[in-house]
């Protein structure tokens, strides 16, 4: 199943924003994570910073305003193209162990973030579109007998 993806908002904030920084950026956007890039028309992801390295922080005791998203944001990212099928995007969240996948045009440029839950939205919309098409064909086959 391939998907069309509008360019989307990409949430991210820069490596020297404080973690306090990007809490607001999360809370604004209502969004668990955001992507660290040195700018919102750059094309490298830096790294990502999720709500749960923010409260790992924040057990330390640290104070938020000092502490930068560059010394704490994971480096590791898992991406995928925005031409990849659906399934090929739930197998990548499912063995890498995220929720939210970066998409990259042809240039690797950042377009948009598939999120689980857009996933699973579209799979249940197919899902329910395909009981539609099942109930009016049995409809039609009782019309014609």
């Amino acid at each position: 199943m391939k998907l069309t993806w509008e360019k989307g908002i990409v949430v991210a904030v820069p490596p020297d924003s404080t973690l306090a920084e990007a809490a607001q950026m999360m809370r604004d956007q209502q969004v668990g994570d955001v992507l660290v890039m040195n700018s919102p028309e750059s094309d490298k992801i830096l790294g990502v910073i999720t709500d749960r390295d923010i409260a790992l922080c924040l057990g330390t005791q640290e104070n938020p305003n000092t502490i930068l998203v560059g010394d704490v944001m994971s480096r590791s990212i898992v991406t995928a193209s925005v031409d990849d099928e659906i399934f090929k995007l739930i197998y990548l969240m499912k063995t890498s162990g995220v929720t939210r996948l970066p998409l990259l045009d042809e240039r690797g440029r950042v377009v948009g973030v598939a999120t689980a839950k857009n996933l699973i939205e579209i799979l249940l919309g197919s899902l329910f579109d395909l009981t539609q098409i099942g109930e009016i064909q049995r409809e039609n086959e009782r019309s014609h007998h």
